[in-house]
């Protein structure tokens, strides 16, 4: 699979190898549009911490309780004052931070 930016690189080269001068700008303006816009808004800094590691062992603890199955992430979340997707990236192992 290729990526947008291989692309891009793919289009450019392909520019430089064209002999018309106007097909090859047409080409290399083209691939300069695959280009990210820049965000318009600016960067907002992360508001909540993340969970300690007591909860995340706690989070854990419950899950892997039998007589917990029943119980779903929205639920969990809320037993834990967070969300539901920080509760499932505590079950996967990811985001150990």
């Amino acid at each position: 699979m290729k990526t947008i930016p291989t692309i891009r690189l793919r289009l450019h080269a392909l520019a430089d190898r064209i002999t018309d001068p106007e097909l090859a700008a047409e080409l290399h303006a083209l691939a300069d549009e695959t280009k990210r816009k820049p965000s318009k808004r600016p960067h907002v800094p992360r508001q909540r911490q993340g969970l300690s590691p007591e909860v995340k062992r706690a989070v854990r603890t419950f899950a892997a309780d039998p007589a917990n199955r029943h119980v779903g992430l929205l639920e969990m979340a809320r037993r834990f004052n967070t969300n539901q997707g920080r509760i499932s990236e505590v079950i996967n192992g990811r985001r150990d931070d």
